[in-house]
């Protein structure tokens, strides 16, 4: 504040300008800094369903299972098993909804599929699990079996 009624008392006004420039930014970059922490802290916060969900697996599955999930990260540091999300493949398993889908899945090894219901969506995009898929799933007993189901995750086990 001194500073400010210096540079009005002496006439530098370009100073002063320079003083509330630099004022302004250091208040932006704290304003952005707050609001990264607000949102990193829910980042950090898993659902108590995705948790619930994450302990079956951890506790009910072979170390060395492969899981099928569309939260990759979050799965693999919950379960502590390996989860991958099949880019390249993407079409042949949640578009086909038949033999060819099967046949992916156990060809990229995968023991479980980890569905988060929040993710299922009508029609087929590459950040959800299609609403299509999920009743194929549910409507072939034999090649999937669910060992676990809560309010926000399903759990289904290749056969």
């Amino acid at each position: 504040l001194a500073y400010f009624v210096i540079c009005l008392v002496f006439k530098n006004y370009n100073q002063l300008l320079g003083g509330l420039l630099i004022l302004m930014v250091l208040f932006l970059s704290f304003a952005a800094e707050i609001d990264k922490a607000y949102t990193m802290n829910s980042v950090k916060h898993f659902s108590s369903g995705f948790y619930e969900g994450s302990n079956w697996i951890k506790n009910n599955t072979d170390p060395d299972s492969k899981i099928l999930s569309l939260w990759t990260h979050q799965t693999v540091y919950t379960t502590q098993r390996n989860s991958y999300w099949p880019q390249e493949n993407y079409l042949e398993i949640f578009g086909t909804n038949n033999q060819t889908a099967i046949d992916t899945i156990k060809n990229y090894g995968f023991n479980y599929i980890y569905v988060q219901k929040w993710s299922i969506a009508d029609g087929i995009f590459y950040q959800n699990y299609p609403s299509s898929f999920i009743n194929f799933l549910n409507g072939d007993n034999v090649t999937f079996s669910k060992p676990f189901e809560n309010n926000e995750v399903i759990i289904y086990k290749v056969n």
